[in-house]
């Protein structure tokens, strides 16, 4: 009898320790400090947004402070986590600089012909307000250079000819940010105004000798509205965020008040501003 007694206990003690073990286990709190030491145990003490005390399974008490944790696991989950700033909401301010490459549409000029863009330069200030991890609102103010250029040989002998446009734009855009991790990927769209500052043509550029552009009837008008839109990259470090943008600018206006006089057949012809730009740019969040 004491030998059935004796196995039964024994049999008993093997069924039930996996089930002690794992009660253990589960009622365990785990503290994840933020110099990376993982510290287990059962808290037993905790003044919010103080301290807290955790006894270990070697019956040591350890005191912590709040903001020495990164977060607290328990066994219904996560009871504390260091929340993260999010970057994107709230106000930033940046810079921005690159260049464009820029044409016009509908250029009228005797063949062949070859027609090539203009290279120019773009930068400015930036405004952000997001209102989201996804959405902000973007609004710029920038130095942009456009215009064309083109060579031309009609009758055997070649004749160059190029225009260039200074103006202030202010675009405001509609940017949508899908953060991983530290990479951002960033889409912009919205209208922008340009407001031409000055310019000049001339029809050999190899010379040196410009010729200023008027604004007076039968010129060119000072006035530029359209859409820009683009994709771009970004790299969040720190409390900013560095970027690269891809731009595309279709110019809806008419740049040139004497395209009026050129026609093709029986259709009008209307001049746009039309660039592609690149640029690299910092935005810095303000606030805490």
């Amino acid at each position: 009898m004491k030998k059935l007694l004796c196995t039964v206990t024994i049999l008993l003690a093997i069924t039930l320790i996996p089930f002690l073990s794992t009660g253990q286990t589960t009622n365990e709190d785990v503290v994840y400090l933020k110099n990376g030491k993982v510290v287990r145990g059962v808290i037993i003490d905790q003044v919010a947004n103080q301290s807290l005390k955790i006894k270990t399974s070697d019956n040591k008490i350890l005191t912590f402070k709040i903001n020495e944790i990164e977060k607290i696991s328990k066994p219904e989950g996560i009871l504390y986590k260091k929340k993260e700033k999010d970057l994107n909401k709230g106000i930033a301010i940046g810079v921005i600089a690159g260049m464009d490459i820029s044409t016009i549409s509908n250029l009228v000029v005797n063949d062949p012909v070859t027609k090539d863009s203009k290279l120019g330069f773009q930068g400015g200030l930036i405004g952000k307000y997001g209102f989201s991890k996804l959405l902000a609102v973007q609004l710029e103010l920038l130095f942009a250079q456009k215009g064309y250029q083109v060579e031309a040989t009609p009758d055997g002998a070649l004749t160059k000819h190029f225009l260039r446009l200074n103006y202030l734009e202010i675009p405001i855009m509609a940017k949508v940010s899908w953060p991983m991790g530290h990479l951002v990927i960033n889409g912009n769209l919205g209208p922008y105004l340009g407001i031409c500052l000055n310019g000049y043509e001339a029809d050999d550029p190899d010379a040196g000798q410009h010729g200023n552009i008027n604004f007076d009837q039968g010129g060119f008008n000072r006035i530029d509205f359209g859409l820009v839109f683009g994709a771009g990259l970004g790299y969040r470090t720190g409390k900013c965020e560095l970027f690269l943008d891809l731009r595309y600018r279709l110019g809806l206006s008419d740049i040139n008040n004497r395209s009026s006089l050129i026609t093709d057949g029986e259709r009008y012809l209307k001049n746009s501003n039309r660039s592609f730009g690149i640029a690299l740019g910092v935005l810095i969040p303000l606030g805490k």
